[in-house]
């Protein structure tokens, strides 16, 4: 082997070439199934399972790893654990989702793999880390180049340029197969581009990939065709055409034996802090001069006049729900009640189930229908 080539003894290599396997066939290659393959392989560490269904945490990448054939319980099991109205997103997917799980999002994917990259380091690429997230995350924000969350750093080596301080390029891995890592992230702000800068780093991240004796290979929208071409240029070459999408979980499905519908198992979700739990009314009391009522309760332990307030004969919890009665440093009554805060407190009242949802599962808020929809995949 020349003394300058990189690459590690060609046993110790996955091949180059490989071809996906056909229905039927086993085993299935690793990129075939590459995030079920990454997760219960150099990834288990991530790996959040019910079932035969595997997940990386909701801040970390939203990808959800089913089987190979899933069946009607290993669907079962992705609504368990993902919610009801969740998206669920899957890579890589060569399978149908249940006629009753709504697909909100779906792209033509390709998939490449390393066969002559010109690897190397480059001098002006620094490694980022979890101090870089927030401008990693302003970065992907502006040139939107897929699922970066604020833990998808953890997955793996990420490398950045910087042009004046600010961080302009990156790229870094994501999935890892046995044998293979995925080079994912690649973005360049719009204000240095034209000037190689993906390249080079894809070149960088490629090259610690071959140091440890794996294969890169990565993903890519199909339309997004000047992204495709780039990475053929530098040595890729396409193995696998491919989708992603993201399917809504459907409130109810049928039970395992198929005898009747069963809710997806999942807590009710908690009230945001600041609110109490739905109870019996407090009999409404009326602000003076205003001829408007509002709920009884405590509000807040604020009193005094003001010229923009209407005087209620009752306290009042200003999110306009019931409240106990006032203590010692909450008067029982007489307080100054701000209409334009009784206002506010109808409207948070109009859309609290929602926060509450949110404050139960921040991390499956995070996998909204607009994130995974959104985001182009190159």
């Amino acid at each position: 082997m020349p003394q300058n080539d990189t690459r590690p003894p060609a046993d110790i290599r996955p091949p180059a070439d490989p071809r996906p396997s056909t229905a039927g066939a086993s085993p299935l290659h690793p990129l075939d199934n590459p995030a079920r393959s990454s997760l219960t392989g150099p990834h288990a560490h991530f790996a959040e399972r019910r079932g035969r269904i595997l997940r990386y945490p909701p801040d970390v990448t939203p990808w959800i790893a089913l089987p190979d054939a899933p069946e009607a319980p290993d669907w079962a099991d992705v609504a368990a654990l993902a919610g009801p109205g969740a998206a669920v997103a899957l890579a890589a997917f060569q399978e149908a989702p249940p006629p009753d799980w709504e697909v909100v999002f779906r792209a033509e994917g390709v998939q490449l793999v390393d066969e002559s990259v010109d690897a190397a380091p480059d001098p002006e690429a620094v490694r980022l880390g979890p101090q870089d997230v927030p401008e990693m995350l302003d970065l992907v924000a502006r040139t939107r180049p897929g699922p970066f969350l604020p833990r998808t750093v953890e997955l793996g080596t990420y490398l950045g340029i910087r042009r004046g301080g600010d961080l302009v390029a990156m790229a870094g891995e994501r999935l890892h197969p046995p044998g293979w890592t995925e080079i994912s992230g690649v973005c360049t702000d719009e204000s240095v581009r034209g000037r190689g800068l993906a390249g080079r780093l894809v070149r960088a991240v490629a090259y610690g990939v071959r140091e440890r004796g794996e294969t890169p290979f990565l993903h890519a929208s199909a339309s997004n065709t000047n992204a495709v071409r780039l990475y053929e240029s530098l040595g890729f070459r396409l193995r696998l055409r491919t989708e992603f999408l993201s399917a809504l979980v459907p409130a109810t499905l049928p039970a395992a034996d198929g005898t009747r519908p069963r809710r997806a198992d999942r807590p009710p979700p908690r009230p945001p802090y600041g609110y109490a739990r739905p109870g019996p009314p407090a009999p409404p009391v009326r602000a003076e001069g205003l001829g408007s009522e509002v709920p009884g309760g405590t509000f807040g332990g604020r009193s005094g006049p003001s010229p923009s307030c209407a005087r209620a004969r009752t306290p009042v919890n200003w999110k306009g729900l019931p409240g106990p009665a006032g203590g010692a440093d909450r008067p029982a009554g007489g307080q100054a009640v701000p209409m334009r805060l009784l206002d506010m407190a109808r409207k948070r009242d109009r859309h609290w189930s929602e926060d509450a949802a949110a404050a139960a599962d921040p991390g499956i808020a995070s996998v909204s229908r607009s994130r995974i929809g959104s985001w182009p995949l190159a």
